[in-house]
């Protein structure tokens, strides 16, 4: 016979029960805690997914918008035609001579060939130079009165830093026949080129000033325009004051652009 253990607890009636009983509820509270817990990430994960949706489709909207404006290329190819110059094409896509012999590898010295493709910057169409009046505002007295004074003085020797009919440079016959019209000239034609309204090729007329791109870069030759493709000008190379059409052997490939005061 088994003798009792002295030091063991003796278990009463329904203890055993309870036991189980107790052990069970924990294990069901376990059970309970983890469920609560995956409730809570479940409901996270709903939130994240619904505050990320509304960006993500408001994205791609304005992806495929329909007829939202299309940027233009930033860069275009231009090709080269009879009379560009590197600085009247920077005038034209308003930028400057550096920047595109930069562009397009070449030297700023360079002379275009017709057809060779160049990359210019886009310029926006709210840029793009307005089309001028047809004739200067001073009208048409002016148109005729300041050619009449600029052929009067053909054959006038050439002469550098002339500004009378003594002799003549470039700069110094516009100065004195516009001069003698009412019109302060600056002294040098590239002061000239900066301070003139440009006027585009298709729209030139009587007594807008022709620039032409000689001896060094930029407009380093200049003539008043006469109308019928000529230009009067004094011309070192003629020996002074000598009227020339424009599409010249020489001065034709090298036109550089026109202003009008």
């Amino acid at each position: 016979m088994r003798m009792p253990d002295p030091g063991r607890k003796a278990r009463l009636p329904g203890e055993e029960r309870q036991g189980f009983i107790g052990r069970a509820a924990t294990a069901q509270g376990e059970a309970c805690v983890r469920c609560v817990r995956a409730a809570i990430s479940a409901v996270a994960m709903i939130v994240i997914v619904t505050a990320a949706a509304p960006a993500a489709a408001a994205k791609g909207a304005r992806r495929a918008q329909p007829g939202a404006t299309v940027q233009p290329p930033a860069v275009l190819v231009y090709r080269v035609q009879a009379g560009d110059t590197l600085w009247g094409l920077a005038r034209r896509h308003l930028t400057t001579a550096e920047r595109l012999a930069a562009m397009n590898g070449i030297a700023l010295e360079a002379t275009l060939q017709i057809g060779q493709r160049l990359k210019v910057p886009a310029v926006p169409t709210a840029a793009r130079p307005a089309r001028l009046a047809a004739l200067p505002s001073r009208g048409q007295r002016w148109a005729t009165a300041l050619p009449a004074l600029a052929t009067r003085h053909v054959g006038v020797r050439y002469r550098w830093g002339g500004i009378s009919p003594s002799g003549f440079d470039c700069s110094g016959f516009l100065y004195y026949v516009f001069g003698r019209n009412g019109v302060a000239l600056p002294r040098t034609t590239f002061s000239m080129f900066k301070a003139g309204v440009p006027v585009p090729r298709d729209q030139i007329q009587t007594g807008d000033i022709v620039f032409f791109q000689t001896l060094r870069p930029g407009p380093s030759h200049a003539g008043v325009y006469l109308g019928d493709g000529r230009f009067v000008h004094s011309s070192s190379g003629a020996g002074g004051v000598a009227i020339t059409p424009m599409g010249h052997r020489y001065y034709g490939p090298r036109y550089l652009g026109a202003r009008r005061f």
